[in-house]
């Protein structure tokens, strides 16, 4: 009996066939995905960003696709394998079996590309980008690999892989259209008022429509990936400057009660919340006359991580106004992120992990490194809305560091680091080593992220809520950041008594009866703005001066219980702002402020100079030391009291000891004086440390004090230059320069700055080009001046090289700018012709204009303007800077009236106003 021949099984039967349709199909989607995502990535390294809420989708589509295929691939695979391998068609095997190796290879590199906490989620840069491109190019392997296979099998069906291809072009058209799609405007709400609605402050959001709250308040998700950054954010003044802070809730309600008894409607405290408030007032809730400022939970969102990260854009209304100028707009959401499912919200975290770069480049941009960022909030304008009167200026930390030595951008500063801060990060952000998912190597190499308290001088809120570390930080850039010195003695108690200085290492033996004057400096020294800034109505610092023999205390100015006083006698670092009636703004009545009847502050690099009358008593036993401090707490008493008075039943609670905030010690000298009359044996055990200053620092800080003063005290400063210049520095001669311009010896001071320029190491290029282009002009060299203002801000030059290599930029001194564009207006006026001067009054326009390109509100540049436009005839641009110069223009016939009234009214403040003070100590119990 014959054997019946074998029948042969296909190597694809039907039932196998319905698994490969099922693998077609999927892979034809999981292609269309993977074409759309390689495109965004070749397309964003061509700079074109295409990063937007639909990648994360697609790639959680990727990789939920790449999972679902596996399976049927897999099936078919190991199905098609059994019954194909025996058939003898080795090419068609060899392909086929290199084929499920690539293919194994593509699954394997695309788990290794899944970043899962828990588990390894950090490659290197490098290796994450060689598994990348492999993941890439296995697929196009696989491709020739199955066409191989197919080739060297049954013949190939042209026709339909023909539709399969423009199937999955459809599809990737899709995801296309769906790309350009966004969620964050579905069902958006719009304000009636449309971008009034924002105003007075200047912050505007995307699209003008209001956020949710929930899109802002997302810090406990934050904190999942961000544990370290979130711990710091939380006890910082930026998540406590809303309502969540007794100390602003205290007077924004006031102003929002004096602003619905005026207008009828709190629409004037916008101005506050666009910078304290940014949550509710973005979100719709801030003007509700019946907010809920303590149980409303957006009340308690402060600076969320959403905000300060959400913003796009700052400056938009030109310039770099402050008032909350900036643009606000929700982050590109991931998938399941409003989620409270925990397998859901792992499988946003890991979405986040997988594709970091939509979350970098939402949360993290280039502005956020700027100055300018810190100044849309630190830079501040009183709008006539809100004081029914006219625009003033408030606090302004972005204008003295940028115009300071510190950050490289003031050519006229007195010391300069070398090497300039670029931002304001470096001292209020300094990275702190973390583990967290964004840290990244530091300098030293360790793995940091920036500390997120904002360290700056609130330490009032962190004594408030007992955070010991948010109160060290702040403490710890407080401490040294100046310097005061007992520099020195005059006969006499007078100005102009012989000076004996600098004290140390050896000091004048005192005889009893006599008095004297203390010479006592103060200078600035870590701070990249004035001292003190923000708050500095209510800020209080001051200095201490005790006058001691043994333990008895004889003489004191600025005692604890001194500074409880409204009107202490003492000098105190802050600003004395006015109301119409010459009352102190004394709770942050910002809405009245009127006038000032002084400022106190030291710019950076700068000094105060002091003066401290001292009676040597008759019966001293002991040796006579004078110890001076410069103390510092976040509010007065008297503020404090306020805060407390005003509270409500339910508001965020004080501590019990609110009364007695900490007061930290910045600096301290102490100084033992021998006295006339005593046994030689006593007088000898007085023994002054030396100070670790250059002698020639501490003359040159004096002069400065000095010279801050105008015209008041130019013999002292004369005096001190001169002995600077002495002692062989480069520094004397040029601020003695300084001196003479400053008392109308221009050939004194250019013969004065020549010598400086001379010696063998002169004063930065920067500085001196400056001097000598006031020097120049004033000596009727307008040429010559205009070329040495050139060579300051470099605006058609190139750096130079030391400029280059610190970091220097003074394009943006508005000072030199101004200067510049009054020279060319000299030029103009001297012009040959009609071409020559509309070339100078041309490039005079210019310059004004990178003037208020700079600061919007300098009054000097827009007058020029005004008054530059109206001799040319052009009347209506010439209106335009006439309106705006009588905008920002201070009112001094008005103010007259006020500071007149506060003088009355605060005798000690009137006596700190004036120019040159003796402060007379206050005898000791």
């Amino acid at each position: 009996m014959l054997d019946r021949p074998a029948v042969r099984r296909p190597a694809v039967g039907p039932r196998l066939r319905v698994v490969l349709w099922v693998s077609f199909l999927l892979l034809a989607l999981l292609g269309a995905n993977s074409a759309y995502l390689v495109g965004v990535r070749v397309l964003g390294a061509w700079g074109v960003d295409l990063l937007n809420w639909f990648v994360p989708w697609m790639l959680l589509g990727h990789v939920a696709l790449g999972a679902l295929v596996a399976g049927p691939l897999g099936l078919f695979a190991l199905l098609h394998g059994a019954t194909a391998w025996r058939r003898g068609n080795r090419r068609a095997a060899l392909a086929g079996v290199t084929l499920v190796a690539a293919t194994v290879g593509l699954f394997v590199t695309g788990v290794l590309l899944c970043r899962v906490e828990g588990l390894a989620e950090r490659f290197h840069a490098v290796d994450r980008n060689l598994v990348y491109w492999l993941h890439v190019a296995l697929p196009v392997l696989c491709l020739v690999l199955y066409g191989l296979h197919r080739r060297a099998g049954r013949p190939i069906r042209w026709r339909l892989g023909r539709n399969y291809i423009l199937a999955t072009g459809a599809v990737v058209a899709l995801l296309c259209g769906a790309h350009s799609l966004d969620p964050r405007n579905w069902n958006a709400a719009s304000p009636e008022d449309g971008a009034e609605y924002f105003e007075p402050s200047l912050t505007r959001t995307a699209g003008g429509t209001f956020i949710p709250a929930e899109r802002l308040m997302t810090d406990d998700r934050c904190a999942e990936c961000h544990p370290d950054i979130a711990a710091s954010h939380a006890h910082g003044a930026h998540k406590l400057s809303s309502f969540n802070n007794p100390f602003y809730l205290a007077a924004v309600r006031k102003t929002r009660e004096a602003m619905l008894e005026r207008d009828g409607d709190v629409h004037v405290a916008r101005w506050c919340a666009g910078c304290h408030d940014p949550v509710p007032l973005a979100s719709g809730a801030f003007d509700d006359p019946f907010y809920q400022d303590v149980t409303d939970p957006t009340a308690h969102a402060g600076i969320t991580c959403a905000v300060c990260h959400g913003i796009t854009e700052v400056g938009g209304h030109g310039g770099v106004r402050g008032n909350g100028d900036y643009l606000l707009e929700a982050a590109e959401p991931y998938p399941f992120e409003d989620s409270d499912e925990p397998i859901l919200k792992w499988l946003n975290r890991q979405l986040v992990r997988a594709k970091p770069a939509l979350h970098k480049q939402s949360m993290l941009k280039p502005l956020h490194k700027s100055a300018e960022f810190c100044a849309t909030c630190h830079k501040v304008g009183l709008p006539e809305a809100l004081n029914d009167y006219k625009w003033l200026r408030g606090q302004n930390h972005y204008d003295s560091f940028r115009l300071s030595g510190v950050s490289g951008g003031g050519a006229s500063g007195f010391y300069y680091p070398p090497r300039a801060a670029e931002n304001c990060n470096g001292c209020h952000m300094p990275r702190t080593p973390s583990d967290d998912f964004a840290a990244t190597l530091g300098p030293d190499g360790v793995r940091s992220v920036h500390d997120h308290t904002f360290r700056g001088a609130n330490t009032a809120l962190a004594w408030l809520h007992e955070s010991a570390d948010a109160y060290l930080a702040h403490e710890s850039i407080l401490k040294d950041c100046l310097r005061i010195d007992l520099f020195g003695v005059r006969e006499d108690g007078a100005i102009d008594g012989e000076l004996t200085a600098p004290l140390r290492p050896s000091v004048p033996t005192l005889e009893p009866g006599e008095t004297v004057l203390l010479e006592v400096v103060v200078r600035t020294l870590t701070l990249g703005h004035a001292f003190t800034e923000g708050t500095a109505d209510s800020n209080q610092a001051w200095v201490e001066l005790t006058v001691s023999c043994g333990d008895r205390v004889l003489y004191s100015s600025g005692s604890p219980e001194a500074m409880d006083s409204a009107d202490p006698a003492a000098h105190v670092f802050d600003t004395f702002p006015v109301d119409r009636e010459g009352n102190r703004i004394e709770r942050r009545n910002v809405r009245d402020l009127f006038a000032v009847l002084y400022n106190h502050q030291i710019p950076p690099g700068a000094a105060a100079s002091l003066h401290y009358r001292l009676p040597v008593p008759d019966d001293l036993t002991a040796p006579l030391t004078v110890t001076a401090k410069v103390k510092y707490r976040k509010f007065r008493p008297d503020y404090m009291r306020f805060v407390a008075e005003t509270a409500r039943p339910g508001d965020p609670p004080l501590r019990g000891d609110w009364e007695n905030p900490p007061i930290v010690t910045i600096s301290a000298d102490s100084v033992t004086f021998p006295v006339a009359g005593l046994p030689d044996d006593v007088n000898a055990l007085v023994d002054n440390p030396v100070r670790g200053v250059p002698t020639w620092e501490r003359w040159n800080d004096y002069g400065i004090g000095a010279l801050r003063k105008g015209t008041a005290e130019l013999r002292t400063t004369e005096e001190a230059f001169r002995q600077v210049e002495a002692l062989g520095r480069s520094d004397g001669a040029l601020n003695l320069a300084r001196v003479l311009h400053a008392g109308g010896d221009v050939t004194g001071a250019t013969a004065t700055l020549d010598r400086a320029v001379a010696h063998s190491s002169p004063p930065p290029a920067w500085t001196t080009d400056w001097l000598r282009g006031v020097l120049n002009r004033e000596s009727g060299r307008p040429a010559e001046a205009a070329e040495n203002f050139r060579d300051v801000l470099r605006w058609d030059r190139p750096p130079t090289a030391e400029m280059a290599a610190r970091g220097f930029d003074f394009s943006r001194d508005d000072r030199v700018a101004n200067l510049l564009g009054r020279t060319y207006l000299d030029l103009a006026r001297r012009a040959g012709d009609d071409a020559e001067r509309e070339r100078y009054e041309t490039a005079a326009i210019d310059a004004f204009k990178r003037v208020l390109a700079v600061d919007v509100a300098n009054v000097a540049a827009l007058d020029n303007l005004a008054r530059l436009f109206r001799e040319r005839g052009e009347e209506a641009r010439a209106e335009e800077y006439r309106r705006l110069h009588a905008k920002y223009k201070p009112d001094d016939v008005a103010a007259a009236r006020a500071l007149r009234l506060a003088r009355e009214r605060s005798p000690n403040a009137a006596k700190a106003a004036e120019a040159t003070v003796i402060y007379d100590l206050t005898p000791g119990p």
